[in-house]
C-alpha cells in the first residue's frame, strides 16, 4: 500500500526516525527490560513528542505499555515509561488475559470507522490503573457486552488487543492512508 517499514530501537536509539509519518509500536514483553526502556528517557521524550504532534500511532498490548506513563514489574518496582496515556500497566504473576475477540470500533481511528468490527486476539499479564475516566475507549467486546477495550487519543490508538493486519483487507490500508494525511 506504498508504506515503507523503518525499524527503530527503544532501547538503544536516541529519538524516532527522521521524517515518518506513522509508528507502529507491536506487542512484546516490556516488562523484560522495563528498567533499559525507562533509562532511554530520550526516545521515551521523542515518542511523546510526536504523539503530542499529532503522529499516527498504533500501539499493541506492549505497546500500549510503552506508552502508559509507567510501568509496575511483579516486584513492585515502577519504571518511567513514554508517558503518552495517562495510565499505569502492572504485571499481575498469576492472572492472566487470553482469547480471541470480535472488537467493534467506538470511534473513528486510523484503522476502523466508529461501528466497523474485527477479529482480535488477547495474551497479557499485566492490568491498568490510575487510568484516566474520560479517556475515549477504542472498542467494545461483542463478546463482553458492557466491556471497552483500548484507547484513542488524539492520532494514537493504543490497545491490549493484536490486530492481524491480514484479517481484514481495509486495515493495512486505512493505517497507510491515516499515516499519510
Amino acid at each position: 500500500w506504498g508504506a515503507e517499514l523503518i525499524p527503530f530501537r527503544p532501547l538503544s536509539d536516541a529519538s524516532l526516525p527522521e521524517r515518518i509519518t506513522g509508528l507502529y509500536i507491536g506487542g512484546g514483553f516490556p516488562e523484560v527490560f522495563a528498567g533499559e526502556l525507562s533509562r532511554n528517557s530520550a526516545m521515551l521524550k521523542s515518542v511523546k513528542h510526536a504523539a503530542e504532534s499529532g503522529l499516527v500511532i498504533h500501539a499493541e498490548c506492549g505497546g500500549l505499555m510503552y506508552l502508559a506513563r509507567h510501568l509496575e514489574d511483579v516486584d513492585g518496582d515502577t519504571h518511567d515509561m513514554a508517558g503518552v496515556l495517562p495510565v499505569t500497566t502492572v504485571m499481575n504473576q498469576r492472572k492472566m488475559s487470553m482469547g480471541y475477540r470480535t472488537l467493534m470500533a467506538r470511534a473513528n481511528s486510523p484503522l476502523l470507522a466508529a461501528g466497523e468490527q474485527i477479529r482480535a486476539h488477547e495474551f497479557h499479564f499485566s492490568s491498568l490503573k490510575e487510568m484516566d475516566p474520560t479517556l475515549l475507549a477504542a472498542y467494545d467486546i461483542v463478546e463482553i457486552p458492557g466491556t471497552r477495550e483500548g484507547f484513542i487519543l488524539g492520532n494514537v490508538l493504543a490497545s491490549y488487543m493484536h490486530i492481524h493486519m491480514g484479517s481484514n483487507p481495509v486495515l493495512a490500508p486505512n493505517l497507510v492512508k491515516a499515516c499519510s494525511r
